[in-house]
């Protein structure tokens, strides 16, 4: 049977969800919406081409309530399916959900009543993030509200302490996002960070809520996580475009802020770094020697942000002295890949 929801002087907010291969999971995430406090909204699955059964799961769906649409697309990645949400959507606001994720039963609600109330062009929340069996990563959440202008919520958002680089903690006014022509950067790793960095550099305003809205399941096979040549080749040319963009963006509108662009810039190359000489260091050597080269030209910011990149000052020093036997160090490091 078909539920029809009617809601009356609510501003319609448009979910965005693109579908992949997600069946195992697909039914939990829809769920999540179905279960929103806040009802006066859509859903626009689009299914990126998928050959298991989420484009059947989306159907069925779509057809139970008038709330839910479906799109069918070949696969053009993630990028190009929110790309084609955000077209087709009729919502005042536009969020983002991964297809293997979930909101929280208020998540919408919060998020349309920050925005509004704040007259601003978007809303921010927390996330939770648990691991496939359920363990549950604690972070602590103040709850507090935050109002910035554009200034500084690109200081927050290079900052990376307050919040997030993620779309799915966001809600985005859409005329907003029309207006400057912000879409997603299809082909480009990371796109969820060019996308907020363009759309903080215009927006009037952004308010911030520390609260968890969305909860982040870490899956064993994450493509994070899991590098094949031709993956890694994309990884490593998109970690460069990106880092470049925003120093360059950064610099050019908001120059107080370019030594933040700049940590930014060392902690992902200290990722790419990693990476490198994990896989194959002669393979990938006009990277590898594009990255030693920044590193030593900046070593005394390097040396002073080493904690923050979560690198000791040996592996530092190494960079800048002897990066022939940086692999050694590397094999022992703990640090992270985005």
């Amino acid at each position: 049977m078909l539920i029809f929801v009617l809601t009356m002087n609510k501003k319609l907010v448009s979910i965005i969800m693109p579908v992949y291969q997600a069946e195992k999971f697909l039914c939990d995430t829809i769920n999540s919406v179905l279960a929103q406090t806040y009802s006066n909204w859509e859903l626009i699955l689009v299914d990126d081409g998928s050959t298991d059964s989420s484009g059947e799961i989306c159907d069925t769906y779509a057809r139970k309530d008038n709330r839910i649409k479906v799109v069918h697309q070949l696969n053009a990645g993630q990028a190009s399916a929110r790309n084609s949400g955000m077209d087709l959507a009729k919502g005042d606001y536009i969020g983002f959900l991964d297809n293997d994720d979930c909101y929280y039963p208020d998540t919408v609600r919060i998020l349309e009543s920050n925005i509004e109330d704040a007259d601003a062009d978007i809303a921010a929340g927390s996330y939770v993030a648990r691991y496939e069996n359920g363990k549950f990563i604690h972070n602590t959440h103040s709850g507090a509200v935050n109002v910035w202008n554009n200034y500084e919520a690109m200081k927050e958002f290079l900052i990376r302490e307050s919040m997030d680089i993620y779309v799915w903690t966001k809600l985005y006014r859409k005329t907003f996002l029309d207006k400057y022509h912000i879409r997603f950067e299809v082909g480009r790793c990371d796109e969820d960070f060019l996308f907020n960095s363009q759309a903080f550099l215009y927006s009037s305003l952004t308010v911030m809520q520390d609260s968890p809205i969305y909860l982040y399941t870490i899956r064993d096979a994450s493509t994070s996580r899991t590098f094949r040549d031709q993956q890694f080749l994309k990884y490593l040319e998109g970690t460069f475009y990106r880092v470049n963009e925003i120093e360059q963006m950064v610099v050019k509108h908001y120059s107080s802020l370019a030594y933040l662009a700049k940590r930014q810039k060392i902690l992902y190359l200290f990722m790419i770094l990693s990476v490198i000489v994990k896989h194959d260091r002669k393979k990938y050597a006009n990277y590898y020697n594009e990255v030693i080269t920044y590193l030593r030209k900046n070593k005394r910011q390097m040396l002073a942000e080493r904690k923050y990149c979560g690198i000791s000052f040996l592996g530092a020093l190494l960079i800048i002295v002897m990066p022939s036997i940086i692999y050694f160090y590397f094999k022992r490091w703990k640090g992270y890949i985005c």
